[in-house]
Formats: structure tokens, sequence, C-alpha cells
């Protein structure tokens, strides 16, 4: 997929998005509720996998209010755990799709993971970070993120 293309990309699975679905079934009946948590099974159509959604239904309702915070969404509710099944390889085929816990890119070590969505970790030392640093500031540092992507590029090289 090109960004220069009127696409949406469905391909990736959204825990966040996920996070809605299962009050939605209960709330429009088409999961009854249990008390005190009620566990919704969600069919991913993008990837062919199960995800299981347990909420709180205290008394049998929807509980919303809570302290928990999800990155990037304004606001606090209640808690919604996602289990994602057998979700290894849903992408790229392979849990490693390069075939190896860990590679070298320009240097750097890496690993690769498919686990329901193709991500690649390393240490953030390799890159001068401490893993501490605030969005602002790694987004205000020009050279890290040309380095970041030039791996990110690489590495979806190595996993296609």
């Amino acid at each position: 997929m090109l960004i220069d293309q009127p696409q949406v990309d469905i391909s990736p699975n959204c825990g966040n998005m996920l996070a809605g679905v299962g009050p939605f079934a209960i709330e429009r009946g088409l999961v009854a509720a249990c008390d005190p948590l009620t566990r919704v099974s969600i069919f991913m159509v993008n990837t062919g996998n199960l995800a299981v959604a347990t909420v709180q239904t205290p008394g049998g309702e929807v509980r919303y209010d809570g302290a928990t915070a999800i990155a990037g969404v304004p606001g606090t509710a209640a808690p919604i755990g996602i289990e994602f099944l057998n979700t290894a390889g849903s992408v790229c085929q392979s849990l490693l799709p390069t075939g190896h816990a860990r590679d070298r890119i320009d240097g750097i070590d890496i690993t690769c993971i498919d686990n329901g969505m193709p991500v690649v970790v390393l240490a953030a030392q390799s890159l001068g970070k401490t893993g501490y640093e605030a969005p602002r500031e790694l987004d205000a540092d020009r050279d890290f993120k040309a380095r970041l992507e030039k791996l990110r590029l690489a590495a979806g090289a190595l996993m296609a």
C-alpha cells in the first residue's frame, strides 16, 4: 500500500477499536451479560483470528466509568481486557517472519515479530535513547526519526 493512494489499510488489528466491540455487543443484546464480567468472542475478519474481550458488567450492566486510560484516547473508563488468540504469523505467516530471533540491520540488533501485527523490537540505547523520552522529544529529533524510518523500511523488506 502506498501513502499516495486513496486507500485505508484494514489489515492490522486495533485493540482500541476492539475495546468498543464488547460493550456494543452487550448493549445491543448480541451477547447476554453476566455478573460481574462478560466475555465476548470477536472474530477479526481482516486476519481471520479471534479475540476475547472481558467487559465489567456488575449486575448485568456494562460499566463505563473507571480510571483506566489508553494512550491516544481522551479520558478514562472501566478497563476492558482483550486476549488475542492464535495471532502468531497472522500477517507474515510466522511469529518470527525472518526465521531468526535476532537480525542485524545497519549494526543494530533487532527482533522482527508478527503476533497479530508486524513489529520490530530493538534496544532504545542502540539509537542513543533511554526509552524514557517524551513523544515530543522524539518527534523533534530529526536524525533519530530518519534512522528509525530507515530501520523500519529495511525490517519490513526482511519480513515480506
